[in-house]
């Protein structure tokens, strides 16, 4: 036979063109110490000329892993949503794994076929974003606990009795910054412009004792959809002040809601921020180019990817590990917009 004319190689073929053992073959692509080093070289040029690679199905019957892992996301915005996910999947790639990632656009269907999907493909874990409907995910405990090493992201604390590790991203911690930032660069009339939501009502509840805060919503984001009009910010603040009402500061909800409100601003002759100051969300690239420079809250992408993958890692590694629980504050930015350098 002509080894040369095949199309799919198997471990036998490898074993032939490198002239050692079938079981070397196995041992070389398991990573083991058992394998002299020249070998180990002449087995992988052998495997490389013949295009060669080990069954991923069969290492995961015969090891019980599948070096996979799930990632399961709202890629929603508007923020960058994309950037975390992506550099989890770099994080793990490192450490050997393969991800799948799947947006889930909040949704119960998408989420629950999800999970059965990877409990299939066996996956060595999965990192969940928190669905707003059930910050809990008590729809999908038995789902998880089939998965079994899992870690949960969510902008919410964690019950008592979560039994997962969890990453508290906490945007209220960054919210209360920029507020606060606001009200100590002598800001007594702030206007509070953000999605009729749980986000929203959490806002009203820390402010509540405020009386120099008027909050205003701007609609709702549909479920699955999250499209924001961003003229919408603007629609509200020009209402405002068409009204005979005062502010001298604005807070949104995301950055391109700011930039749309400093625009109406200029357009109306106004300073920003020496007559009205504005302040965004998410710090997008952009803030820092606009003209002013948009104050916004770092959501601290690389930090979380990082914390989220290695906790996952490690409860791999360690299926006995102590739950975990970690939190990540995000950070006010200030920048000329809010009166910041």
């Amino acid at each position: 036979m002509n080894i040369a004319l095949k199309e799919r190689y198997n471990v036998h073929d490898v074993a032939k063109a490198a002239g050692v053992s079938a079981m070397t073959i196995t041992r070389v692509f398991n990573n083991s110490a058992r394998v002299a080093p020249a070998t180990k070289a002449k087995v992988l040029d052998a495997a490389g000329k013949l295009n060669y690679r080990p069954s991923r199905s069969a290492r995961t019957l015969r090891q019980g892993r599948s070096h996979s892992i799930g990632l399961l996301w709202s890629l929603g915005g508007p923020h960058d949503s994309t950037d975390v996910v992506r550099k989890m999947t770099h994080v793990l790639s490192e450490a050997g794994y393969v991800s799948y990632l799947t947006d889930t656009m909040s949704e119960r269907k998408i989420i629950n076929n999800c999970l059965i999907d990877l409990i299939e493909r066996k996956v060595d874990g999965l990192i969940i974003q928190a669905p707003d409907h059930d910050p809990t995910l008590t729809e999908y405990i038995s789902l998880l606990n089939e998965i079994g090493s899992v870690v949960v992201v969510s902008p919410n604390l964690p019950d008592e009795d979560m039994p997962f590790d969890y990453l508290h991203r906490d945007l209220m911690y960054g919210i209360d910054k920029s507020l606060s930032y606001l009200y100590e660069t002598g800001r007594r009339n702030i206007l509070v412009l953000a999605t009729q939501g749980k986000k929203l009502v959490e806002i009203e509840e820390m402010f509540a004792q405020q009386p120099y805060i008027n909050f205003l919503s701007y609609g709702h984001i549909e479920t699955g959809k999250q499209q924001i009009d961003y003229h919408l910010f603007a629609e509200k603040v020009k209402l405002h002040l068409d009204q005979g009402k005062r502010c001298d500061a604005v807070w949104c909800s995301c950055d391109e809601g700011a930039a749309a409100v400093i625009t109406l601003l200029q357009d109306r002759g106004m300073r920003v921020p020496e007559d009205i100051a504005v302040s965004g969300v998410n710090d997008t690239p952009i803030c820092q180019y606009i003209r002013p420079g948009i104050a916004s809250i770092d959501r601290k992408n690389s930090e979380v990817a990082a914390i989220a993958a290695s906790m996952l890692l490690k409860r791999i590694a360690n299926p006995e590990l102590p739950l975990q629980r970690e939190t990540v504050n995000m950070r006010f930015v200030k920048r000329k917009s809010a009166g910041g350098e």
